[in-house]
C-alpha cells in the first residue's frame, strides 16, 4: 500500500512538473478563438500587488487561461457534467434538441435598467427628432416547450413591458413579433444572437412602428452563406455532437457603401465580410469587428437618415434597413465617447432607434453615459 502511494505521489508530482514546464516553455496566447475572448497574461510582480492579493488572483487567472491542453480539458469537463445529468453548464442551458440558450434576464437588474431608461427619456427630451426604443428578448424566453428541459420559468415580457411603461420614447414591440414565430429559426442554436430571419421580423416591426413600407421576405433572396457556425454559447458548452448553425442573407449589398470610424480615422468597410466566414467568430460576417461608429450609405438618396444606438444584434438587422433609409448610422456606446445629441444635429439625422438585446441592456454601463453628453 505504501509502495502504491509513493508511485501515485510520484505520478502526481511528475504531472505537476510537466504542467509547469509546459507553461514556461510554450508561448502565451493572447486570444482564444474557441472561447472568443482575450486570455489573461502574466501579471507583473510588485510587493504592493502581493500584499493586496491582486498578484495571486491575477496569477491564478493567468494559469487557468494559459495551461497546456486547456481547450481539451474544457471539452472533457463539459462532457462529464453532461453525462452526469447537468443541463445548465457555465450559465448555458441545453435544450431537449441540443439548442443552447443563455440565462434569461431576471428582475434583479431592473433598477439599473430603469436608470438607463431615465437617460433615454432625457435624451429624447433634448433631441428634436423622433426617438424609438426597442428591446430584444432572449431565446430562452421565446423558445417553445420542445426546447425546454424543465428549466426555471422566465418573464422577460413583463420586464420589457415595465420598462416601456416608463419610457418617453416610442416603443417597438419586438417581443410579440418574435414570440409569434417561436417555432421558426429565429435564434442561432449555438450563439446568443438572433438569426437573419429573427432580424427580419424585428425589421418588419420597426418599419410598421415607423410607418415605413417593409418588403416581404418572400420577395427577398434567401442565401445560405455558411452552415458551420459555432457561436458564443458553444464556446462555453462545447459538446462535440452539436450541429453548427447556418448563416443566411436576404438583402444584397449592391449599391451600398460602408465606412467605419475607429475613434481616430475613417476607413472603407463592408456590409458583409466573406472572409470572416473562415474564422471562429462568424457572426462578424455582418459588418465586421466592433467599431465605435459605422455609416451605411444606400442608393435611396430620397429616403431619411437613421441613427441606431445599439449592440451587436443590429449587425444583422442593418441590411434590411438599407431598403428604407438613405443613410444608417450605427453607434456603439461601448466605444463612442462623444455627444450623441451633437452627432444627431451635425449629421441631420431624421430619427433615432435605441435597439438592444434585453440581456445587454440589463448589464449596460455605457448607454447612460453617452446619452448624457
Amino acid at each position: 500500500m505504501k509502495k502504491f502511494s509513493k508511485i501515485l505521489t510520484g505520478i502526481f508530482i511528475a504531472w505537476i512538473a510537466v504542467f509547469m514546464l509546459a507553461i514556461i516553455a510554450l508561448p502565451d496566447k493572447s486570444f482564444s478563438e474557441t472561447e472568443n475572448r482575450y486570455l489573461a497574461q502574466k501579471p507583473e510582480f510588485s510587493l504592493s500587488a502581493l500584499k493586496s492579493g491582486k498578484f495571486a488572483k491575477d496569477f491564478e487567472s493567468y494559469i487557468n487561461d494559459q495551461f497546456a491542453g486547456r481547450n481539451l480539458f474544457v471539452k472533457l469537463n463539459t462532457l462529464s457534467e453532461y453525462i452526469l445529468g447537468q443541463r445548465e453548464i457555465n450559465n448555458v442551458f441545453i435544450g431537449k434538441d441540443g439548442t443552447l440558450m443563455g440565462a434569461p434576464v431576471s428582475e434583479e437588474s431592473i433598477g439599473n435598467m430603469q436608470n438607463t431608461v431615465s437617460a433615454i427619456n432625457s435624451f429624447a427630451e433634448k433631441t428634436n427628432v423622433p426617438v424609438y426604443f426597442a428591446l430584444i428578448p432572449s431565446a430562452y424566453d421565446i423558445c417553445t416547450e420542445e426546447h425546454r428541459n424543465s428549466f426555471p420559468s422566465s418573464d422577460e415580457k413583463s420586464i420589457i413591458q415595465s420598462l416601456y411603461e416608463i419610457s418617453d420614447a416610442e416603443c417597438i414591440d419586438i417581443y410579440n413579433a418574435l414570440s409569434s414565430h417561436s417555432n421558426e429559426y429565429i435564434y442561432y442554436k449555438t450563439d446568443h444572437h438572433w438569426t437573419s430571419l429573427g432580424a427580419y421580423y424585428g425589421y418588419r416591426t420597426i418599419a410598421d412602428t415607423m410607418n415605413l413600407e417593409a418588403k416581404d421576405i418572400s420577395e427577398m433572396s434567401d442565401t445560405t452563406v455558411n452552415g458551420d457556425f459555432y457561436g458564443t454559447l458553444y464556446s462555453k458548452v462545447p459538446l462535440f455532437w452539436l450541429k453548427g448553425d447556418e448563416i443566411h442573407t436576404y438583402v444584397s449589398d449592391s449599391g451600398v457603401s460602408v465606412k467605419s470610424f475607429n475613434g481616430k480615422d475613417w476607413s472603407d468597410s463592408k456590409l458583409y465580410f466573406d472572409e470572416n466566414l473562415n474564422i471562429k467568430d462568424k457572426y462578424t460576417y455582418f459588418l465586421g469587428q466592433n467599431e465605435p461608429l459605422i455609416v451605411i450609405n444606400t442608393e435611396n438618396t430620397d429616403k431619411p437618415k437613421l441613427l441606431i444606438i445599439r449592440d451587436s444584434y443590429s449587425d444583422s438587422l442593418a441590411p434590411f434597413l438599407t431598403q428604407n433609409f438613405s443613410e444608417i448610422h450605427l453607434l456603439d456606446p461601448r466605444y463612442y465617447k462623444l455627444s450623441v445629441a451633437d452627432y444627431v444635429a451635425d449629421n441631420n439625422i431624421d430619427s433615432v432607434i435605441i435597439c438592444y438585446s434585453l440581456s445587454n441592456f440589463s448589464e449596460d454601463k455605457n448607454l447612460s453615459l453617452v446619452l448624457s453628453r
